[in-house]
C-alpha cells in the first residue's frame, strides 16, 4: 500500500483505481473477521487518500462503497472527510451547471 501511495506522486494510475479501491475495501471490511492493526488501517486510508486525490471528481463513483464500509467499522479519517467534501462540492457545483 505504501507503495502504491509513494508511486502516485509521479504516475497515474487513474486506469487501475478499481483494481486498487476495491482490495482496500476489502481488506477494511475484512474487520468484521478479526481486528486489523491500527497502523494497517491508517496506511489503507492514506493510500485510499493518495487515490482520491489524484482521481478527483472520477472518485465519485467509489464513494458510496466507500463510505459504507467506513460506517459499518467507525473508521474515520479526518483527511478522506475533507477530500470526499471537495469532491462533492465540485460534483454538486458541476450538477448546477449542467
Amino acid at each position: 500500500m505504501r507503495t502504491i501511495e509513494i508511486l502516485m506522486d509521479s504516475l497515474d494510475l487513474s486506469d487501475f483505481a478499481s483494481k486498487i479501491i476495491h482490495p482496500l475495501v476489502r481488506l477494511l471490511d475484512s474487520q468484521k473477521d478479526r481486528t486489523l492493526p491500527p497502523e494497517l488501517v491508517k496506511q489503507a486510508m492514506r493510500t485510499l487518500c493518495a487515490l482520491v486525490t489524484q482521481l478527483g471528481k472520477k472518485y465519485c463513483i467509489f464513494m458510496q462503497m466507500v463510505q459504507k464500509t467506513l460506517q459499518r467499522h467507525r473508521i474515520s479519517d479526518s483527511r478522506h472527510n475533507a477530500l470526499v467534501k471537495d469532491i462533492l462540492d465540485v460534483c454538486d457545483s458541476s450538477h448546477l451547471h449542467a
